[in-house]
């Protein structure tokens, strides 16, 4: 009897042993489970948030080059698919940003402001708090802090003493959703324009053109700036 008394006490660790292991393997099964979902799903929405945020640049250049067909007078009506993927709209601010052209006489020092315009922006919120806009005929992209970089750029050019500047701007304001109509509201021309100044004339002698832009992306027209190498002034707004 002490004998099998003996060998039940040692069968009775192993009989405990078998659930214990299994308590122990099933429980690390669902821990790695949990962190393995955990991290996929991280990086899945990272993923998305990319996909988005390079849709929403690939729509906002669309945009811009649609744009340009009607502002340029080659249409009269577009529609651009504005599809980002997520729930954000585009916000239309027709306030946002200003454009001021203007020029000085080297010989008497008089300045003349040509125009001095609202430019007005679409733009897009990226859930990471960076913004993508359309604004004065080109694409930018700002992450907030002033850091702003040109997705594409205006028809902005300065080629053998001849500006180009034909400023596009936005004349509405609200949200747009997955589709947006453009039309041409009205169009200006500011110079040469002798029935609005007899001074608005090419050639313009003796004289410096200065082109000032207040806008969120600043930064990016200076840039934008330097590589036309133009006068020009750029400040925040």
């Amino acid at each position: 009897m002490l004998t099998c008394s003996g060998q039940g006490d040692q069968r009775q660790p192993r009989a405990q042993a078998g659930p214990l292991g299994f308590l122990l393997v099933f429980a690390l099964v669902i821990a790695a489970t949990t962190l393995i979902v955990a991290l996929g799903s991280g990086a899945i929405g990272g993923t998305q948030e990319t996909l988005d945020e390079e849709r929403a640049e690939k729509a906002m250049t669309q945009l811009d080059s649609q744009a340009a067909l009607v502002a340029l007078g080659n249409s009269q009506v577009q529609r651009v698919d504005l599809s980002s993927g997520r729930a954000n709209s585009y916000d239309v601010e027709a306030d946002a940003g200003r454009m001021t052209l203007s020029y000085t006489n080297q010989t008497n020092g008089n300045e003349t402001t040509i125009f001095s315009e609202r430019m007005g922006r679409i733009r897009y919120q990226t859930d990471n708090g960076d913004t993508i806009a359309y604004q004065g005929g080109g694409v930018w992209r700002s992450d907030g802090n002033g850091n702003a970089v040109m997705v594409s750029p205006p028809e902005f050019h300065y080629r053998d003493a001849t500006l180009t500047l034909p400023l596009v701007t936005v004349g509405s304001s609200g949200t747009i959703g997955d589709r947006a109509v453009i039309s041409n509201a009205q169009t200006t021309r500011y110079f040469p324009n002798g029935t609005k100044n007899s001074a608005y004339s090419n050639p313009l002698e003796n004289a410096r053109v200065e082109v000032s832009v207040t806008s969120e992306y600043y930064r990016a027209w200076g840039v934008l700036q330097d590589a036309n190498r133009r006068r020009s002034r750029v400040r925040p707004p």
